[in-house]
């Protein structure tokens, strides 16, 4: 827990970050599938650890922006990727037939990021509940709503996911029998016909891809975030491509998933190296037209809706985050705020960096790369940029010197 030693001039911070947990594996590899599209999953026998990806972000403010928090490292890789003209890299096609590429060397560094940070958790970022199955049981004599709600001695039970306060929670939830048809046997599956209206047949409450839905202006920004409910087969199993129903499992969407978050969802959960490299380059125009513009006192239409367009997408990073109530090392009550998906933390970590005062926010003058929390007097983003500067002004002071 973090405690006012973290905060930049040691004051007591009332907007804490998390410091939730996230999984990493010690490695990861591509896995293509038979349509061409591109994967990062964990390498096969990797070992696994939970850690706090808020620690390297207190880090940076206690180093006063000297060094860098770690979404800044996700920023660097959308700088990376070229243009499909430049033709020399390893190319990717997305589901809607779009292509880029990523240069030599950047595939491996992009496989060394996923070791250092875990994947980005997109999926758990857009989902908020699951549907697995319906099933006839067996109703307990005791229970208080036996007698009412069991037909012939049996109750259909649903079986779910649920994402409550940060945290998935497995739940079975007791109908009512005279809503449905005839029941089956005791442990038979109950059809999608015979799920009565209004309830959920099995599959997934989701949004759209994080960051990159377009500005609708005749709607709210409530109005864009509502959860559509869809089949397991639409976007979920997208995630999981080595995913078999074993035999004998005649409906795939009552396949008994894993718990989200849980180490038999990780070990199986995969992430489209499209839509990883999409959402990071979202993320960093978000930021970078935030930046560029938000300062400026005029604006034109152009930059007023690029700067609308960077700020609804910034905010939908930050959708799904919440308070919770925490004790911190000395026994304190402080808040702190938690996310689904390690995106959404980093979107936090920008936030924080983008409101901070006393923070600075530049472009780096040797690699063009965006900095957010700054050191005030900070002007590279790293010492291996500033060493570069200062190589190529000690060789232009050679060549001068030469000319002459």
């Amino acid at each position: 827990m973090g405690t006012n030693r973290g905060t930049p001039h040691g004051e007591r911070s009332l907007f804490e970050p998390a410091g939730g947990r996230w999984l990493r594996f010690s490695a990861y590899d591509l896995h293509r599938t038979g349509d061409g599209r591109a994967y990062l999953r964990p390498a096969p026998g990797a070992d696994f650890e939970w850690y706090d990806p808020w620690e390297p972000f207190r880090e940076s403010r206690r180093a006063r922006g000297k060094v860098l928090a770690p979404y800044h490292d996700l920023l660097r890789i959308a700088e990376e990727i070229e243009p499909l003209s430049a033709g020399t890299g390893k190319r990717f096609l997305d589901p809607n037939g779009r292509q880029f590429v990523l240069e030599p060397g950047s595939y491996d560094g992009l496989l060394k990021w996923c070791s250092e940070h875990g994947l980005l958790g997109l999926l758990l970022h857009r989902v908020e509940s699951l549907t697995l199955s319906y099933q006839w049981r067996r109703a307990p004599n005791e229970h208080p709503l036996a007698a009412t709600w069991s037909r012939d001695g049996l109750w259909p039970i649903r079986a779910a996911y649920f994402r409550i306060n940060g945290s998935w929670v497995p739940r079975e939830i007791i109908l009512d029998a005279t809503l449905f048809p005839e029941p089956g046997e005791n442990g038979q599956l109950i059809g999608d016909d015979a799920i009565p209206a209004p309830l959920p047949k099995p599959g997934v409450s989701i949004r759209g891809p994080i960051g990159l839905s377009q500005r609708r202006w005749d709607q709210t920004f409530e109005e864009q975030q509502v959860h559509q409910y869809e089949p397991f087969k639409q976007t979920w199993d997208g995630y999981f491509p080595g995913l078999t129903v074993p035999d004998g499992v005649s409906n795939p969407d009552a396949y008994p998933y894993p718990l989200p978050t849980s180490r038999a969802f990780w070990q199986s959960y995969a992430e489209p190296v499209d839509e990883f490299l999409l959402t990071a380059q979202a993320f960093h125009e978000a930021l970078a037209d935030i930046e560029n513009l938000h300062r400026k006192t005029k604006h034109s239409d152009e930059e007023q809706g690029r700067l609308f367009d960077g700020i609804h997408s910034f905010n939908d990073f930050l959708f799904g985050a919440f308070p919770t109530v925490q004790l911190s090392e000395t026994g304190e009550l402080q808040q702190q705020w938690t996310s689904p998906s390690l995106m959404g933390h980093y979107a936090f970590m920008a936030l924080q960096d983008l409101t901070a005062s006393r923070r600075r926010q530049f472009w780096c003058p040797t690699c063009a790369g965006l900095v957010l929390g700054g050191h005030p007097k900070a002007e590279y983003c790293s010492d291996r940029c500033r060493n570069t500067a200062k190589m190529r002004r000690k060789r232009a002071k050679s060549d001068s010197v030469q000319s002459d």
